[in-house]
């Protein structure tokens, strides 16, 4: 379990942005960072930032270039289009899918509205499981 806001990487500045940081706006980098450590590869938020920033990872300073994780960790496929902006942002979540892939023990990245009832406040989240609670 890993948090954006660790002190040992929140302020570092992500990507190449100059006013966002891992502790603001690294929901993102931080779920990546918490699948590879499920599969495998032991990579902290500040680590996979910079390897990130050294392939052009990200656009426009802190958003992070789809499919460039997967390019620095080729054994780990993340299937973006899935739940990317596009596919869930104005209908529901895929929830069987959702539901299958944590049956087949995959952690399933997903965004969600961090406050909701306005506009989206984008904010990502790792699925590690779910309750029928």
């Amino acid at each position: 379990k890993l948090s954006q806001r660790d002190q040992r990487w929140a302020s570092k500045k992500l990507g190449t942005s100059s006013v966002c940081t891992i502790g603001s706006d690294g929901c993102l980098l931080t779920c990546c960072s918490m699948v590879l450590h499920y599969f495998g590869h032991p990579v902290l938020p500040d680590s996979l930032n910079d390897q990130l920033v050294r392939v052009n990872g990200f656009y426009q300073g802190s958003r992070l270039v789809w499919g460039k994780v997967s390019e620095l960790y080729s054994d780990v496929q993340f299937d973006w289009q899935v739940f990317n902006e596009g596919e869930c942002a104005d209908k529901p979540a895929p929830l069987d899918l959702i539901d299958r892939l944590l049956n087949e023990k995959i952690p399933v990245i997903v965004k969600v509205d961090f406050n909701p009832g306005g506009e989206l406040n984008e904010h990502w989240v790792l699925i590690v499981g779910r309750s029928d609670e």
